[in-house]
């Protein structure tokens, strides 16, 4: 049986948009009203309970604010088109979304969430083009939806729900990995190998580890460790550590100027890496310009070897602390520095990972963009162990490393499922009354 369809206008008691208060005047804000901008809605998953700003009562009054019941569905019309939430506690939003009170005994509201996800980006081809695209409240007002009864809303609800847990699972998990991995981090570059044994002796496996509590050491783990510490610069290190300057254990060059022209990328055959090819939480840049020769002689750009380890040298980046190797040989823009490691001195993944942990610049403040020169970077106190234990420490870290990527390999596989399923199932390709649920 098809599903009869109907407008948005038609299944829902309320849909109109918020407004925000005026600005200038300081007794609008700071209240206890949660207030929903497309930030707060993009930034989240599918139930939205905070939020960024909050309003006054007065702040509500005076203005075309107005207070939406719990699950109400957010829809946003500017911008953004198309992003869809469920609001747990009562809010209210400004003029660039929507707010939804859908009619109970006729569509599910969390069904009519999930409707939306799938059909509500058809209206990004009405939007009205002005300064930003934007949707009128008549054009969503029509937006026709699938409406089959009830208990197979409800059923449609179950199955979505089910995937769309299974990846809030998989996120916590992916945190917890992190957090962990930080914890070890603080753990092994401050006590070293010796450390994590008394650690896994008392926790019997890594699993058990509580990672608010591994980079640290208590004083009867401290007494059964046996290892002298000594302090230094970089806090307290074992004895048999050395501390070095980041330059003497590595060459440290700039990147070189951009080319701009669309010359210099015609039949582009060399990999040429930007700040923003690089989120830092993956471990190799995987993303690139193609640049060629004729570039390359144009601005005297240096070949870095794979293995290099870049992280931005200049402008706001700095404070975002990215790190990252490069998986081949690439030129690399002058907002970054390439670090290639000695390799008879230093393990590249022991530095790759100790210099996550460090920050190269604290905000002043200011105005002015920070800045970091090669000589400041040489000169930066690196821990040093014996390379050995560089090499374990690396490896344990690298082993972390891996269950991340795979955890998070579930969870794209858990993502492309929930989209998979949105489609068919809303389209009709699935028949709901099949899936045992």
């Amino acid at each position: 049986m098809i599903w009869p369809t109907k407008k948005l206008g038609e299944i829902c008691e309320k849909i109109k948009a918020g407004g925000t208060p005026s600005r200038k005047n300081p007794k609008y804000w700071d209240g206890e009203i949660p207030f929903i901008k497309i930030e707060d809605i993009t930034s989240t998953k599918l139930y939205l309970e905070n939020t960024q700003e909050k309003i006054t009562q007065e702040g509500l009054n005076n203005s075309n604010a107005w207070i939406l019941p719990p699950n109400s569905i957010l829809f946003s019309i500017y911008a953004s088109i198309g992003e869809v939430a469920i609001n747990k506690v009562p809010v209210a939003t400004n003029q660039a979304i929507l707010g939804l009170i859908p009619k109970k005994s006729i569509i599910d509201f969390k069904f009519l969430a999930y409707a939306l996800k799938k059909f509500g980006k058809y209206l990004i081809s009405y939007n009205i083009q002005s300064t930003q695209k934007n949707l009128t409240l008549e054009i969503v007002k029509n937006l026709e939806i699938p409406l089959p009864p009830l208990p197979i809303q409800q059923k449609i609800v179950k199955v979505l729900d089910t995937i769309q847990e299974a990846i809030e699972i998989q996120e916590k998990i992916i945190e917890k990995t992190k957090e962990l991995k930080k914890s070890l981090m603080n753990l092994l570059f401050h006590y070293g190998i010796k450390a994590l044994s008394i650690k896994l002796l008392t926790s019997y496996r890594v699993s058990e580890l509580n990672s608010s509590r591994v980079g640290e050491l208590k004083s009867e783990e401290l007494e059964k460790l046996e290892l002298k510490l000594k302090k230094t610069e970089v806090g307290e290190i074992p004895e048999h550590w050395d501390v070095v300057r980041l330059g003497e254990i590595c060459e440290i060059y700039s990147g070189g100027n951009a080319p701009q022209e669309a010359k210099y990328f015609e039949n582009g055959q060399y990999p040429f890496i930007r700040v923003q090819h690089f989120d830092g939480e993956k471990p190799y840049v995987e993303k690139w310009d193609l640049i060629n020769e004729e570039a390359i002689k144009k601005y005297n750009l240096k070949l870095f070897p794979a293995e290099t380890i870049i992280f931005p040298k200049s402008g706001a980046s700095i404070q975002l602390e990215k790190r990252a190797k490069l998986k081949i040989p690439a030129y690399i823009v002058n907002h970054l520095c390439g670090l290639i490691i000695n390799q008879n001195k230093a393990n590249i993944d022991f530095i790759f990972n100790y210099l996550k942990t460090i920050k190269f610049f604290e905000s002043s403040g200011g105005s002015t963009l920070p800045y970091l020169n090669i000589s400041k970077i040489s000169k930066i106190p690196t821990p040093l162990p014996p390379l050995p234990e560089q090499q374990e420490i690396a490896e344990i870290l690298q082993t972390i490393d891996q269950k991340i990527e795979i955890e998070k390999r579930k969870k794209e596989l858990y993502e492309e499922l929930f989209k998979t399923m949105l489609n068919k199932i809303m389209s009709q390709e699935i028949d709901i009354n099949l899936l045992n649920y």
